[in-house]
């Protein structure tokens, strides 16, 4: 991300014309750079990346830090990650164990590594961000991701009501 931003969105504005470009990362992990005292700081990571930007491209650009990892959107419905592992073991769902609901995910110490155990307990496979994120995600109640604050900025950002 620190090394592509700046060229990525100067080619989202002008090459594929785009009036906004939001920037979402995920605070962990985060490079010493960015810690204060030992503990990340999404500040010191955004102004990095704005720094980075042409000053035309700034004021078009917003930045949104998701607090620990993707996962963290993801657990925040725990039925959409049961519906994505039932999908995987369609022979077997009724094996298929309810993923625990997550009552604030932005708490939750390693959510990356609790999909993991999650799919590893029932479909004795592993968890793959770029696969089962977007098996999980496309099944979401967004009412549910947004009681997340990093998603719901993010939703307010993009005009949702």
């Amino acid at each position: 991300l620190f090394e592509k931003c700046a060229a990525t969105v100067e080619g989202l504005f002008d090459d594929e014309r785009c009036d906004r470009v939001f920037v979402v990362w995920d605070l962990h992990p985060c490079n010493a750079e960015f810690q204060q005292n030992g503990t990340p700081c999404h500040v010191l990571e955004r102004d990095s990346l704005r720094d980075q930007l042409r000053l035309k491209d700034q004021p078009r650009t917003s930045f949104v830090c998701i607090r620990r990892m993707l996962e963290t959107w993801l657990i925040a419905d725990a039925g959409a990650v049961t519906g994505a592992v039932e999908a995987l073991m369609s022979n077997h769902k009724d094996k298929v164990k309810r993923f625990s609901k997550v009552s604030r995910p932005e708490t939750e110490r390693d959510p990356k590594a609790r999909l993991m155990d999650y799919f590893d307990q029932n479909t004795h496979r592993d968890y793959v961000e770029a696969v089962h994120a977007l098996r999980i995600a496309e099944n979401a109640d967004l009412e549910k991701w947004r009681k997340v604050r990093s998603f719901d900025r993010l939703w307010t950002r993009l005009g949702g009501t």
